[in-house]
């Protein structure tokens, strides 16, 4: 079938990976991204994911969000570890805010692991005001997981500011939510994080 024919034409460009990152293949890959056809989708987005940052054009940062949001669990996970793969060109307000929301499909578990994979490879590229924001919600959320998910993301955070030489302690990644330091100066330690790299760019 042209679905079928289209799926093996992405896998070949993911087996390939960067040097099938021609002008004319991501074209075709970045509009496969958009597809009705959802193994034709998930096929593309893995290859965009193998070939790299040489992938993250226009039309593939456009249709990244949608697969954020797209119906097959699976695909949302491909797509969160796309934009890890594509790099800073990826850190746009869509993709990360889309990153965050995947808790709100209710899936979780490798989606949300994808997505704190992802952060932990932008790293202080991914990190802005209203990221802290949305992260400061869901911890105030009445979900423990929601909450432990965001501790998850302001921890990858805060592993890479400290590498940048700040300082804080945070807690053990088994303790609650609520525990250590408070939320609050965290997030406005975070703030202060944000200011400092907006001034060094």
């Amino acid at each position: 079938s042209v679905h079928r024919d289209m799926s093996g034409s992405c896998r070949v460009a993911a087996g390939l990976g960067a040097p099938a990152g021609t002008d004319s293949v991501l074209a075709e890959l970045g509009s496969l991204m958009a597809d009705k056809n959802g193994e034709v989708r998930h096929s593309a987005v893995v290859a965009i994911g193998r070939i790299g940052p040489k992938a993250a054009i226009d039309t593939v940062l456009k249709n990244l969000p949608q697969l954020l949001r797209d119906p097959d669990e699976v695909i949302q996970h491909d797509a969160a570890w796309a934009i890890g793969r594509l790099g800073q060109a990826a850190a746009t307000e869509a993709n990360l805010s889309g990153l965050l929301r995947l808790r709100d499909s209710g899936c979780g578990g490798d989606q949300w692991d994808s997505s704190v994979w992802t952060f932990r490879a932008m790293g202080l590229n991914s990190l802005s005001q209203p990221l802290l924001g949305q992260l400061a919600e869901m911890l105030r959320d009445d979900s423990i997981l929601v909450q432990r998910y965001a501790l998850r993301v302001l921890d990858t955070f805060s592993h890479s500011a400290r590498s940048r030489g700040r300082s804080l302690a945070y807690p053990r990644r088994r303790e609650q939510p609520n525990s250590g330091i408070p939320l609050e100066t965290r997030i406005r330690w975070l703030e202060n994080v944000v200011l400092t790299e907006e001034g060094r760019k």
